[in-house]
């Protein structure tokens, strides 16, 4: 388990909450008026929202299991690229948790699932998928301190401005910016390791 605090909590979260199944362990890694937000309407408070909300969705999972691949931190966040899969019914989903800590405590997660991918193998429309594999070492990630110049070049990237991201050596070509079909964008959290 690492000694750095958001990640130790975000251990706990995964190995013992949901691999583990011991959703106990939410009381003492989250604050009272842990958020999260994830897909839609947030979801405030631990033991009256959040905790009923998860534990009720993890029942319906129970051979739900989680493999880290990457983890960015700067010591109060955590970015986390994983894998979630099941074995009954046989589905594997890609997901990013953003982690934001308070002292030692969880206090707000943002989370972007491939739910998408999900649906689709439950259906038979894609394969089944294998099992992923965790990442060596992954939770020995140590806290690197910000890049202002890459949250720059992010925000400008995110918010539509390609000349401020053309930060590329000469005859490499610079990251496009995806194509998707937004009115706007607004960055609710940033943070760079």
């Amino acid at each position: 388990m690492s000694d750095i605090p958001v990640l130790a909590a975000v251990h706990r979260y995964l190995s013992e909450a949901v691999n583990g199944g011991n959703h106990g362990v939410l009381a003492e890694i989250l604050v009272p008026d842990y958020r999260f937000d994830g897909g839609g309407t947030p979801v405030i408070g631990r033991d009256d929202t959040y905790i009923p909300m998860v534990s009720s969705y993890l029942a319906g999972e129970p051979t739900i299991d989680t493999a880290v691949h990457e983890i960015v931190t700067d010591g109060r966040h955590a970015a986390v690229w994983l894998t979630k899969y099941t074995e009954t019914p046989r589905a594997a989903w890609e997901a990013v948790l953003l982690y934001r800590a308070r002292d030692e405590l969880l206090e707000r997660c943002w989370s972007e699932q491939d739910w998408a991918t999900r649906r689709g193998q439950l259906k038979g429309d894609l394969p089944a998928p294998g099992t992923p594999i965790e990442a060596r070492g992954v939770w020995a990630t140590p806290a690197r301190p910000p890049d202002p110049d890459t949250e720059a070049l992010a925000r400008a990237w995110l918010t539509g401005r390609p000349e401020a991201t053309a930060r590329a050596e000469p005859g490499d070509a610079a990251t496009p910016r995806p194509v998707l079909e937004v009115a706007s964008v607004e960055v609710n959290r940033q943070f760079t390791s």
